[in-house]
């Protein structure tokens, strides 16, 4: 029964909430082994890093990061959320910012 195969969970499954931000907002993602280095980068619409932070080894499971549009200096517009797993692009996610 295929219903019952069980997988191995990777690293990944990026989630942004609330989408759109207009404050605070929070990252999650799945880290799969402790030993990942795990870092977000936010780029702008023509490509251009506008906020990155290392945040080295994180536990493995569910982790969530808190954030604010305050913390990244972020202006109204849509943003490429990107979450790099040692180094390794994973995953990305499109982030709305609205008036604040």
């Amino acid at each position: 029964d295929p219903d019952s195969t069980i997988t191995d969970p990777v690293t990944g499954k990026l989630k942004i909430y609330p989408n759109p931000v207009s404050g605070s907002f929070r990252i999650s993602f799945y880290n799969d082994k402790a030993t990942n280095d795990i870092s977000i980068a936010v780029y702008d619409m023509k490509g251009v890093n506008t906020y990155q932070r290392n945040y080295g080894r994180m536990p493995e499971g569910n982790n969530v990061l808190p954030m604010t549009i305050y913390e990244t200096n972020l202006k109204k517009g849509i943003y490429i959320v990107t979450l790099r797993v040692s180094g390794r692009l994973v995953e990305s996610k499109k982030l709305v910012l609205i008036n604040y």
